[in-house]
């Protein structure tokens, strides 16, 4: 037996707790885990106490294959994704940009999709080709059947694929005439699988003008370009938003792209995308959008931002350095995916059918106080009012008003109901 001091015990605690979240992924509880304390205290090592973890019931249970859903084609109506049955399908998507790098060099990947799918996530954005994975078609044999495969693949998880034609193409692949071929072969492997496709990731800098580069595909296809003076809207839109100090309340813009209009332009129309809000865990030292590592890791901001894009828009995509690399994040970076799924789960699905307000609107519900809130916004599907508040709280009711319930992440969305 090991000799026990308080030094002990506070790290044997410390390791049981990291055990717990990493085997079982919740938090230890004290009456469980004082079996695996007497096992530490008689000399069972960490590793010791992970297998016995790993043989429990519970762990057993919780690693049981699960019934994969059942994917179905899904077509676009005006600002919606809708499937065969009419209902609203809603974008909880995840960047996994090495996903299909990891795939060919057949890597395990058990771990980051299970992962994936007990966090809600329903679509993986995936690059096709990058020159710092690296990823480069030209260098693989037989690309164009292994990319269906792939496909197959993740839709057999129980996931659509986002499948990103292009990105560092100005590098990998710098001739137009080479990125058409490619780009049809791409989407010609694609057909029959349950995959959206976007051309290139911000072409602005990637080297595909994707007014031409544009292959004929029966699939749901986006440019990747935001740009509205230049895009050209195809079947839906993936939009990164500013990445500013007040980020959250951007994903508004898929309101403007959608159904308000910018300025003198008219709205899209189609199904808006926050493909890329603020990411979650950045650090990048001279780069003044991602200066601190803990200005990224508010759960409350990432709440509100995929609150607001699942209000305005057809939903929103967790982005971060783990989800680029394709691990499982650790607890900080947890903590704001757990808020992103929640608000996934508490914006209805009808908001889309409803008409625009804000807080400086006269039909808003609420009152808009800046002492309180950096901005709130709704839409009203009479008699319902749905409302996020972004970086506050909540304001008073105005007259014709009764709140309904708040939900969300630390109450950052409100059902109201007309009077």
């Amino acid at each position: 037996m090991v000799t026990i001091t308080e030094s002990w015990y506070k790290t044997t605690w410390e390791t049981l707790r990291s055990l717990y979240r990493e085997v079982l992924k919740r938090e230890l509880d004290i009456v469980g885990a004082e079996g695996y304390l007497w096992a530490a205290m008689n000399g069972a090592y960490a590793e010791d106490i992970r297998q016995y973890l790993m043989e429990s019931d519970e762990y057993k249970e919780f690693t049981k294959p699960k019934p994969v859903n059942k994917l179905e084609a899904l077509k676009v109506s005006d600002l919606n994704f809708i499937k065969p049955d009419g209902s609203v399908f809603k974008w909880h998507g995840l960047t996994a940009f090495l996903l299909f790098k990891k795939y060919l060099a057949v890597e395990d990947l058990t771990n980051f999709l299970t992962w994936a799918k007990i966090n809600k996530v329903n679509v993986l954005r995936v690059l096709g080709m990058v020159s710092w994975g690296p990823l480069d078609p030209r260098s693989i044999d037989n690309y164009y059947d292994r990319l269906r495969e792939f496909a197959r693949f993740i839709n057999s998880q129980g996931f659509y694929l986002e499948f990103v034609i292009f990105a560092d193409a100005q590098i990998l692949m710098p001739d137009q005439v080479d990125q058409l071929v490619h780009a049809q072969r791409c989407v010609d492997a694609l057909e029959g699988t349950y995959t959206f496709v976007e051309i290139c990731n911000e072409p602005f800098k990637n080297g595909v003008d994707t007014k031409i580069v544009v292959p004929t595909t029966k699939l749901l296809l986006a440019e990747g370009n935001y740009d509205p003076y230049s895009l050209v809207a195809k079947d839906y839109l993936t939009i990164h938003t500013p990445r500013d100090g007040e980020w959250p309340r951007k994903a508004k813009d898929l309101a403007e792209y959608g159904f308000l209009g910018l300025g003198n332009i008219l709205p899209f129309g189609v199904p808006c995308v926050a493909d890329e809000g603020y990411g979650i865990g950045w650090f990048e030292e001279g780069n003044p959008q991602r200066s601190s590592r803990d200005r990224s890791l508010v759960a409350q901001d990432h709440a509100d931002y995929a609150a607001v894009a699942s209000l305005f828009g057809a939903g929103s995509t967790i982005h971060g350095d783990f989800g680029i690399h394709c691990f499982v994040p650790g607890d900080k970076e947890q903590a704001c995916v757990d808020a992103i799924v929640k608000v996934w789960d508490d914006i209805p699905t009808n908001t889309l059918f409803g008409r625009y307000t804000a807080g400086h609107l006269l039909g808003c519900p609420f009152e808009y106080n800046v002492d309180n809130m950096l901005r709130v916004f709704g839409m009203i599907t009479d008699p319902i009012a749905t409302c996020v508040v972004v970086r506050g709280r909540f304001g008073a009711l105005k007259p014709g008003w009764k709140l309904v319930e708040t939900k969300g992440f630390n109450n950052n969305i409100a059902i109201t109901e007309r009077t």
